[in-house]
């Protein structure tokens, strides 16, 4: 299976992440990760998730440890993409925040990814809000 991280899975609209914040449709956190996740229709997209990785400033001062934690979550991101299904109109807007002390081995934010894209995959099974 060839996985691929594309510009069409990004999430770089400012429009889109204010929207995300602003109306938080799921919330979780998977130690040492935190997920705020929004579903939303948009017949046009390409992907099924837009995915946001970010590292806070204020926790991580050097630049150099917020790169590599920000890599770390694009590619355990990538490789686990797969897990999450998804009908044809809909689409998930997905920020993961890295919430851990300090910057965590790359199995351990991998097999948080994986949890936290299973409870994701989860909740996309559930009742679509249009037809509550």
């Amino acid at each position: 299976m060839r996985h691929f991280y594309p510009k069409s899975t990004r999430l770089h609209s400012q429009k889109k992440i204010d929207g995300l914040y602003a109306e938080i449709g799921k919330q979780f956190i998977v130690f040492p990760l935190r997920f705020v996740a929004k579903k939303t229709v948009d017949p046009h997209s390409k992907s099924r998730v837009l995915f946001l990785p970010v590292a806070p400033k204020k926790r991580f001062t050097k630049a150099v440890q917020r790169n590599q934690i920000k890599r770390h979550l694009r590619e355990s991101f990538r490789l686990n993409l797969h897990r999450i299904n998804l009908p044809s109109p809909w689409v998930w807007h997905l920020a993961v925040s890295y919430v851990g002390p300090s910057p965590s081995d790359w199995k351990q934010t991998e097999q948080a990814m994986i949890k936290g894209l299973e409870k994701l995959n989860l909740a996309s099974n559930e009742i679509h809000p249009q037809e509550i």
